[in-house]
């Protein structure tokens, strides 16, 4: 009787392409969900409102030609700045200087036409500035204490 002996089939490597492929593919893969989670994060942070107790203090802010009136305001969190564009022209607020833009919770950049307003609320402490980025010449440097 002949015993029929098998041979086990030799593993050989993929070829280096594919592993090169496979490679990319996994990195591409680790990127997409580590960038998916710095977004999450990041959202997370920027969108938190501060909720206040009860609504805090009304501040006006009069912007014509190339000025805010007054151009330095203190307010306390809760508090609401109101921002009236009373000139002629229209004005594209944002935060930060003009070569350096920054964030805010709760605002985003603001068209705002001759005549209307929009509401700013205090809802995070520190020292910013609002300008007009259409002109570069009109800043509101604002203080917020808690």
């Amino acid at each position: 009787m002949t015993a029929k002996i098998k041979k086990k089939a030799k593993k050989t490597a993929p070829p280096f392409r594919l592993r090169v492929i496979d490679l990319t593919v996994a990195l591409v893969a680790i990127l997409l969900i580590a960038a998916g989670i710095w977004a999450n994060t990041n959202r997370s942070q920027n969108d938190q409102k501060l909720e206040c107790a009860k609504p805090g203090a009304d501040h006006r802010v009069v912007l014509s030609g190339d000025s805010f009136s007054p151009n330095n305001l203190t307010v306390q969190i809760c508090d609401r700045i109101i921002v009236t564009n009373t000139g002629d022209q229209p004005y594209e607020l944002v935060f930060g200087s003009h070569d350096n833009l920054s964030s805010y919770p709760g605002f985003s950049q603001q068209q705002l036409q001759p005549n209307e307003y929009f509401n700013l609320d205090a809802v995070q402490a520190g020292n910013f500035v609002l300008h007009d980025h259409l002109h570069n010449k009109a800043y509101l440097h604002l203080q917020i204490n808690n």
